[in-house]
């Protein structure tokens, strides 16, 4: 348990600080999550904090979460390296240089290190379709994009699919329902470079520390009005 809450703690506050950037761009989007929060609020019937079931209905929030990972994933690339000689089948066949000859497989050799492209992988046309290279949270809100993480050929074992993903997710649910309910978010006149090491890592243009600066409103209780702005 401690590797899964300190061990992901940087690629869980760095895909927060992609999310908050992204609703302070869009003012409907970040309405539309308050409207459906505020729909789940009703059907709870009290104050406290949404439990698992709970965050796990409520699809635009899903799909916000899901197509941010995708399309900005904190974690670049991976790498294994293998513990035997591997076949792995390949979705799309490449052509052999050598025979011109089809390959529909490949043999991975005992010991040969590997590098995944998971920033390749999630934007690429030939899975996610021609618009692969645009947030559109609506893709997840049907069968076909769960259908793409669910298959078999899709998994990785140690991050999509072990338990530390759904308990990021889940964190990841939590905070933004904290954060939208109380908050509304603006860009900031300061421009955010994302820089890469081991994760993705935010800087406003110009500083030496890792900060996503945006403009922070306090919203009154009914969502309607707000009463403090803060950078």
């Amino acid at each position: 348990m401690g590797s899964v809450v300190h061990g992901a703690q940087e690629t869980t506050s760095g895909a927060l600080s992609r999310f908050i950037s992204l609703l302070a761009l869009d003012p409907e989007l970040q309405a539309r999550l308050r409207a459906e929060l505020r729909e789940a609020r009703i059907r709870k019937g009290s104050d406290d904090d949404f439990d698992f079931r709970e965050l796990e209905n409520l699809p635009l929030l899903d799909a916000v979460c899901r197509e941010t990972l995708r399309l900005f994933t904190p974690v670049t690339f991976v790498w294994r390296q293998t513990m035997r000689d591997t076949v792995v089948p390949l979705q799309f066949p490449i052509f052999d240089p050598t025979t011109g000859t089809q390959l529909r497989s490949m043999l991975i050799t005992k010991g040969t290190p590997v590098y995944l492209g998971l920033a390749a992988a999630n934007r690429s046309r030939e899975i996610w379709g021609p618009d692969a290279s645009e947030f559109k949270p609506e893709r997840w809100m049907g069968k076909d994009g769960h259908e793409l993480i669910t298959n078999e050929g899709a998994r990785l074992p140690g991050l999509y699919s072990n338990i530390g993903m759904r308990f990021a997710i889940h964190e990841i649910k939590l905070v933004l329902a904290v954060l939208l309910d109380s908050y509304s978010f603006a860009r900031s006149d300061k421009d955010i470079d994302w820089k890469l090491y081991i994760t993705l890592t935010p800087y406003a243009r110009g500083e030496s520390k890792p900060q996503v600066p945006v403009k922070v409103t306090l919203l009154s209780a009914d969502f309607g009005s707000s009463h403090r702005d803060k950078d």
